[in-house]
Order: C-alpha cells, then structure tokens, then sequence
C-alpha cells in the first residue's frame, strides 16, 4: 500500500515514522521525569510539614486572622505587621472555622507545588537544573514548609515569568498577577513595583509599533497596578504608637555597600568568590539577552532595602527566587547570537549549578534537622498545658515567642496578654499588650509562667526564687547550616505560699 495515500499511516511532514517514534519517546520520557520530580518534592515536603513545629511569625499570621474581623484586620491591625494582608486572607475563612491550625501548613504546601508544577512544567531550564531548583534551600524549605507569606512569592513570580514573553497582549494577566504580588509582603510590593517599572519602559520603547488601542490597555492595566499599589501602602501605613523594632539600626554611608554586599552573598552561596562569580556571569548574561534590568531593578532594590529599613535572614531567599525569575524570562527571550552565547550560556549553566548545589545542601541539613529534631518546643508545651486545668489557674507568658502556643487554643489563655481578653495575637503597639516584665511577675504572682527562650540570656529565669521549673520544650531555629536561635519554653509552677521568697 502506498503509504502516501493511508492518511492514518501518513508520515509527519518534514520527518519519518522514526522521527516520530524518536518524538513521542522522549516526549514519555521527559513527562516521566516531570512527575518524577514532582512527586519526589511533594514527598519531602509532606514529610518536613508533617514534622515541622511552627514558631512564633507563623502563629502570629494565625491569630490575627482568626481574631481579628476582615475589615479590622485590614485597616488596623496589618499597620503594626508592616505587611499588606493576602496571606492572612487565605487563612481567615479556616482560622475562623475552627479548623486545625495545620491548615496553614496545608495552603503552604498547595503553593509550593503550585510553584514546583509552573517549574516543570512551564520553565525553559534543563530538568537538571529544574531538580536541583526544586531541592534548594529556599523552595525546597524555607518557603515551602515555613507557612508565611513567603511561600506566595514564587508561584506568583513564575506565573510571571511564564506570561512574561506576552505580556505586550496579555498584560491585565500580567497586571493582575502584579497585583497579587504587591500584596504579599513589603518586599513582594517593592519586586511588583520594579517589574512594573520595567514594563512600562517597555511599553514606552515600542509606542511606535503599537496601535492606540494597545497603548490604552496598557495606560488603564498600569493604572490599575498603581491603584492597587496605593491601597497596599495605604494598608502599610506605620500609625503613631507603632513599637520600631528594636536593636536594629540601618547602616550608612560604606556601610551601606557593604550590608548590601553581605546580604547577597549570604543569600546566593555565602561563599564570596562564588558568588561573585554568579553575579558577574548573570549579569553579563541579562546583558546580552537584553533582560539586565528586569533582574538588576528588584535586586537593587531589595537590597536597598535590607540595607536601609530592615534585614533579616529570612527575606534573603527573595533575592535568590528574583534571581530565577530573571533567569527564566531570560532562557526564552531572542535566540543567541552566535559563539559568545553559547559559550556564556555554558557558564551561567556552570555557576548556576555550583550556586544550587550549594542550596541543596542547606536545604538537606535545614530538612534533616527539623524531621529529626524540634524546631519550636511550641506543640509539646501547647499539649502539655491542655492537660491542665486552665480555667482554673492565672497564666502568663513571658517573652513574645510564648504566642506560639496560642493556635492549639480557642483563645487566649494568658491573663496578661491584652488584659485576658480573647484576642490572642502580639500588636506591635504603644502600650504593649503583653505585660512580662519580671517585676510584674513577682507582683501579680500568676499560677504558671511560659517562660520563652529565644535570645542569649533568655535561659537565665530571674523569678526562680518564687518559681519552680516544671517542664522544659527544647527547640531550636535551623537555619541552611546552623542554629539561628532558639525556640524553647520553661514551664515555671508558683511554689508554696511558704516557700515563695516574693510573697
């Protein structure tokens, strides 16, 4: 039979059954892989969530979402958090169901996988470098299994970057996405704000070639944005009791370059040659591939920020997931020009995978030690007091991080938390609602003392005269390669009235 005349045998044009065959073949076998990776990153982290004890920051996003009205929660108590409120908006309607406090772990876990499936599916890097993305340090973990707000950056920066080649016709997706953004976290606000700043140069680079009906769309999507953004700094509006954040004073002048130097080298490899050597070669690369400002503006800028308004470990992985972002939208942006390219495409490749083997590494110790280890005393302490009988004894906590047992309540259980009352959340305010001073302890006498252990010195319990130590519930804060501090509680028990040297 003539195979030309059999449409169902009819070889694809410009090929052979073979090349067809050869076709479909390693299309099964890169889907295999894909599901592969996927399933072996949902594993680990069901593993790591299931065994991970939340500290304090991941309560508090509870709380304040359960105790807290809609309305309120957005037009006052998110001020003294310095964080626009999409997180905790995810979390009221289960927070004020009643449902277990693990449910944030769950939300987390479904955006990190929303995450894990754009980067398979939808990402232009080998699956190499897609695997090793996928077991680092920041998505693999960090904000993966530590349910904040964190854990949206990166499904939302990929769907970006994924719409990002048409942006020019898809741009209220892209606006939108842009939006959702902005209300993450500060940070989240400030990388929105510098991706929509390089669109808009964009846009005013191709005016010419475009028709008066795509400029009008673009003016009313950015508009849009900038609507969005007010509100969002509307919702950061520092109020005149704030409490500043104490110990932390932004640096000036050459110290300023150099907090801005530390902090991308602790966040990419903390190996200073290496990282440097990343950089370099990024930058060149965005260069050539005409991507450099949509990595340098949100780097700069977040960088600036660490610098000048406030710095903390756990905002350095923005910086690496910015950086894959701009990384992505360079893979698909012209096809390279010739040897340079490719040579320069094989060192980034290089310095990439050097970079993430290193995260790799920090993500299995920071894995291994919270399976294995407690990473807040929190739920041991929570389990413990709920065999009490609270309603019969005055309870205080001591130190802020002693909040973190309070989601395994139906409300506040210490009398010197907003004077009793239900609310179960820390505000960040003038006067502070936690009264724990230990003069205030000896005065008042409470029954029992969460004493929290978080800082050098917190081990040392100044009441001990009218206290004994009941319980202790290690717990320890890993961090990539080390300890970052503490996360424990003493159980303090008021002794006999004629023991109690403070009576």
């Amino acid at each position: 039979m003539d195979v030309a005349a059999d449409p169902v045998r009819r070889p694809p044009r410009g090929g052979t059954f073979s090349d067809a065959r050869s076709a479909a073949a390693a299309g099964r076998r890169r889907a295999v892989v894909a599901v592969a990776l996927l399933a072996a990153y949902v594993a680990q982290l069901a593993v790591a969530a299931t065994r991970h004890e939340p500290w304090f920051d991941e309560a508090q996003a509870w709380l304040l979402a359960r105790d807290s009205g809609v309305w309120e929660l957005l037009t006052q108590r998110l001020r003294y958090e310095g964080t626009p409120g999409l997180w905790h908006l995810l979390l009221v309607v289960p927070a004020r169901l009643g449902l277990p406090y693990a449910t944030a772990h769950l939300i987390a876990l479904v955006a990190a996988t929303l995450a894990a499936v754009l980067l398979v599916r939808s990402s232009p890097f080998p699956r190499w470098l897609v695997g090793l993305l996928l077991f680092s340090f920041v998505l693999g973990y960090q904000y993966a299994v530590v349910a904040r707000s964190y854990v949206l950056v990166a499904p939302l920066l990929f769907a970006l970057a994924a719409i990002y080649p048409r942006k020019a016709t898809a741009v209220w997706p892209f606006v939108g996405l842009l939006a959702l953004l902005a209300n993450v976290s500060a940070h989240g606000t400030l990388i929105a704000a510098c991706i929509a700043a390089v669109h808009l140069l964009d846009v005013v680079r191709s005016r010419n070639a475009l028709s008066r009906r795509a400029l009008a769309h673009h003016a009313a999507a950015l508009a849009s944005l900038a609507v969005a953004g007010l509100l969002v700094v509307a919702q950061l509006w520092v109020p005149d009791d704030h409490l500043p954040r104490a110990g932390y004073v932004p640096p000036g002048g050459a110290d300023l370059v150099a907090v801005m130097a530390t902090t991308a080298n602790r966040a990419l490899a903390d190996h200073g040659l290496l990282t440097w050597a990343a950089i370099v070669v990024s930058a060149w690369w965005f260069a050539r591939r005409g991507t450099l400002l949509v990595w340098l503006l949100p780097t700069v800028g977040l960088l600036a920020f660490f610098a000048r308004v406030y710095q903390s470990a756990w905002h350095d992985g923005l910086l690496v997931l910015v950086w894959v972002f701009a990384l992505w939208v360079s893979f698909t942006a012209a096809p390279m020009a010739g040897r340079l390219d490719r040579g320069l495409r094989t060192a980034l490749l290089a310095v990439t995978a050097a970079v993430l083997a290193v995260q790799v590494t920090w993500w299995a110790q920071t894995w291994y030690h919270d399976v294995t280890q407690p990473y807040s005393g929190s739920p041991a302490l929570a389990a413990y007091l709920d065999e009490l009988d609270l309603d019969r004894r005055v309870v205080w906590g001591r130190e802020f991080h002693s909040l973190g047992v309070l989601p395994y309540f139906p409300a506040n259980i210490y009398d010197n938390l907003h004077g009793g009352d239900a609310r179960a959340y820390l505000s960040w305010q003038r006067p502070y609602p936690l009264v724990d001073d230990d003069e205030a302890i000896r005065e008042a006498l409470p029954d029992l003392v969460v004493w929290g252990v978080k800082f050098p010195g917190h081990e040392h319990v100044t009441v001990l005269d009218t206290y004994d130590v009941e319980a202790f519930f290690p717990g320890e804060i890993f961090y990539k390669d080390r300890v970052l501090e503490q996360d424990a509680f003493y159980l303090l028990r008021r002794k006999d009235p004629g023991q109690g040297a403070g009576r």
